[in-house]
């Protein structure tokens, strides 16, 4: 029997081929096959082959459309319709890539909602592998907003912006994953390859497994009881991962507080709101179940708890929320803003009370701390997720990941070049565009002489400024304290934007942000200097978040001023300076802009100092 035409996974109705290359198709059927595709006028073959592949290339086309392609052997006719032609992007990297329109509010999405009609969307399921993999799930939509809706928003408000700035067809493969690394991205020969990186390959080899919840073992103690004593519980402020507070292990922690209700509460269906949390939980109120969110749940670690408490639950004064947190591997805890920790009746919600703050905990089960090399091993998802489209022609590709590795900066620094290379050496179309996220500012209790976050940053701008074709947008200035997940994603796509116009089109008046050149000492100050300034610096108010430091390497609070393109910095508490560190923390103070651009400053370093 012969064997079925077959397209690869990532063609399909409504997809967007790229311009200004030849079209590569490929796919399977029966060996010794001739395959024909047609596209307008344009026409390629090519025989499938003793093991049942095929491969071929049509000429070129320019943007437009939408065409119908045929592709054909003896036997069989796949059509797939309404194709584009335009450029196509690769969106890539962990929860801040992924992260949908969905979840941006209401302050960023789109509006109103409407079909963007020349914006073709493709999601990658998330999925992993030991070894290569020829195919992935998924499918090109149109950009309706029911579609929008459950996409990277980073990536949609990136291809949108260029769809405007170009009048292109625009298509998106998002292809990320939460929580993940760097390593999981790339392939396991260069990994191994690298002196430097071969180890991470090797810890992914002796697999990390996750902890199992052996059972509820707390609730049996009464530690959801309304009336439980106290005595030996911790206090512990939510929200919060519980590592951070020194409790360095996984397993099973009780979390509760007492809330007093107020009379016209008594008696009412309430709206528990907990944020995300890491792993799984079970949340009670006066002792008893309203709400779990386990394993079933798609993205279970940045899913918002919301629970509804029955009304014949509440009462009048004092009431207890109690929560148990399973955590089966790395940080365990409470991951969502404090905004999004509340109270308030079902049918009230402008009634709303904090929950966050104060807390008591107590540990159920401890078990070992096991940490997997950001929740998925080394190369598992470039085999699954990138893989199956390497060698489909692109325009290049969006990054956004470095929150999984902020505690391996230095290494960063050879794992993001070694990844971007392995990419670009399978595609076999060149050194496409490869644009970078610089992280966002988030809270990390780190110092400005040991921030690992600034160190992660530090590496992804030295990434993007030498290797070649590579462009990185600065988002120090619009993060949030309290969530690793900013909302913001719509800047975050347009910044990007200007990269693509400056990397990939060679648009040399594109705004960029501020980056350090070089300094001059001159006695007790020194005078920074910039490129990309756009005209010359600017401030709101005095200039914050720089610091200088003597031999002694203690940092001090310095006084800048604007010099035209310059910052000339001192302080009194430093008479010799020889380094000076501006937005050099997890989530720093920071005020320097471009004049006429408005982009923020790059964070910088002047020493090297490890």
């Amino acid at each position: 029997m012969a064997d079925a035409l077959k397209l690869g996974s990532i063609f399909g109705t409504n997809m967007v081929l790229q311009r200004g290359r030849p079209i590569r198709l490929w796919g399977t059927g029966t060996p010794g096959e001739t395959v024909e595709a047609v596209i307008g006028s344009r026409r390629g073959d090519a025989i499938v082959s003793d093991k049942g592949e095929w491969c071929l290339e049509l000429p070129e086309i320019p943007a437009g459309g939408p065409y119908e392609l045929l592709i054909e052997s003896a036997e069989e006719i796949a059509r797939l319709s309404n194709v584009l032609v335009g450029d196509v992007w690769v969106c890539s990297g962990q929860s801040n890539m992924e992260w949908t329109i969905a979840n941006v509010g209401p302050k960023y999405a789109p509006t109103p909602p409407k079909t963007y009609p020349t914006i073709r969307l493709f999601n990658v399921i998330k999925t992993q592998s030991t070894v290569p993999q020829t195919a992935f799930p998924g499918r090109w939509e149109t950009a309706t907003p029911e579609a929008i809706e459950g996409f990277s928003a980073v990536g949609f408000f990136f291809g949108r912006e260029l769809e405007d700035k170009l009048d292109v067809p625009i298509g998106l493969i998002n292809s990320s994953w939460g929580g993940t690394s760097a390593e999981a991205w790339t392939p396991s020969d260069v990994l191994s390859a690298e002196p430097s990186l071969a180890y991470l390959l090797k810890n992914s080899q002796e697999a990390v497994v996750p902890h199992v919840d052996p059972g509820n073992a707390g609730f049996a103690k009464g530690f959801a009881n309304r009336d439980l004593p106290e005595s030996d519980w911790k206090p512990i402020p939510l929200p919060v991962m519980w590592q951070a507070t020194g409790m360095m292990h996984n397993g099973a922690v009780w979390f509760r507080k007492h809330v007093n209700i107020p009379a016209r509460w008594a008696q009412q269906t309430l709206m528990l709101s907990l944020g995300a949390i890491d792993d799984f939980d079970v949340a009670y109120f006066n002792g008893s179940e309203v709400g779990r969110t386990g394993e079933e749940t798609p993205g279970f670690w940045t899913t918002p708890r919301n629970y509804t408490i029955p009304a014949h639950f509440v009462r009048e004064g004092d009431n207890v929320i109690a929560v148990r947190v399973f955590d089966q591997w790395g940080n365990g805890g409470f991951a969502g803003p404090h905004a999004h920790m509340t109270i308030a009746p079902a049918d009230s919600p402008r009634e709303a009370v904090s929950i966050a703050g104060e807390w008591s905990c107590k540990v159920e089960l401890e078990l070992p701390q096991r940490t997997t090399v950001g929740g998925v091993p080394a190369t598992e998802l470039y085999n699954a997720m990138i893989h199956p489209m390497v060698g489909l022609p692109i325009a290049g590709a969006i990054w956004y990941q470095g929150e999984t590795n902020a505690s391996r900066g230095r290494e960063y620094q050879t794992l993001l070049p070694t990844m971007i290379r392995a990419w670009r050496n399978r595609w076999h179309i060149g050194n496409f565009p490869f644009l970078i996220v610089q992280l966002a500012n988030f809270n990390q209790a780190d110092r400005v002489e040991s921030s690992g976050w600034a160190e992660l940053r530090e590496a992804q701008h030295i990434v993007a400024t030498t290797e070649p074709s590579c462009g990185i947008a600065c988002a120090i200035d619009i993060g949030e304290s309290d969530d690793v997940h900013p909302r913001n994603k719509l800047d975050v796509g347009k910044r990007l934007a200007l990269e693509a116009l400056r990397v990939a089109h060679g648009d040399k008046d594109a705004a960029r942000s501020p980056s350090y050149r070089d300094h001059q000492m001159n006695g007790a100050e020194v005078t920074i200097r910039f490129s990309h300034t756009g005209g010359g610096l600017k401030s709101d108010g005095p200039v914050k978040g720089v610091y200088v430091a003597g031999e002694d390497r203690v940092f001090h609070p310095a006084d800048a001023r604007i010099i035209g393109e310059a910052l000339v910095v001192h302080s009194q508490a430093v008479q010799h300076p020889v380094s000076v560190r501006y937005a050099w923390k997890g989530d720093p103070e920071n005020s320097l802009r471009g004049v006429k651009t408005g982009l923020p400053v790059f964070p910088f370093r002047t020493d090297t100092w490890s």
